[in-house]
């Protein structure tokens, strides 16, 4: 019996391993798969949601085209821990701030929608956040701390 108990134990342990290992692989993704770095644009915006989590933390914003049509759009980042190095907290940003964000724009001609994207974003409205700028002007890495200005 106690032959039965361990084997069954192992086996427990290991699926807990794989799914989690599974769900943490299709979380994560490849920068090139979803955003398109020949596309870049600026938005500017109100911070609806901030993201603070792995494996990229993200910034929700309502933007307003000139027309005075508003649109959610999604903004990621490098990692958390790559973010804190570069001075950022989970509190740098909150809901409410207006912010710009340059960067590269979504891919537009995926065949199928990623399953990574938080609170329903789209590609056409997603962006990979190079620059956040605050509306004091204070600019924060979001990316790379080697790229100091927005790619425009």
């Amino acid at each position: 019996m106690r032959r039965v108990h361990s084997a069954l134990v192992a086996v427990t342990v290991s699926l807990l391993v794989f799914c989690s290992s599974a769900v943490t692989s299709l979380a994560h993704h490849s920068f090139a798969s979803m955003f398109d770095i020949s596309r870049v644009g600026k938005i500017r915006g109100v911070v609806t949601t901030v993201g603070w989590v792995t494996p990229h933390p993200y910034i929700n914003l309502d933007v307003t085209d000139d027309r005075g049509v508003t649109s959610s759009w999604y903004a990621e980042g490098s990692n958390v821990k790559n973010l804190e190095r570069l001075g950022w907290t989970r509190t740098t940003i909150r809901p409410g701030d207006s912010i710009t964000v340059c960067g590269y724009l979504g891919r537009l001609n995926t065949n199928s929608p990623p399953l990574v994207l938080p609170n329903g974003a789209v590609l056409e409205r997603a962006m990979l956040g190079v620059i956040v700028t605050s509306a004091d002007g204070r600019e924060f890495q979001f990316l790379n701390p080697n790229q100091t200005s927005c790619p425009l």
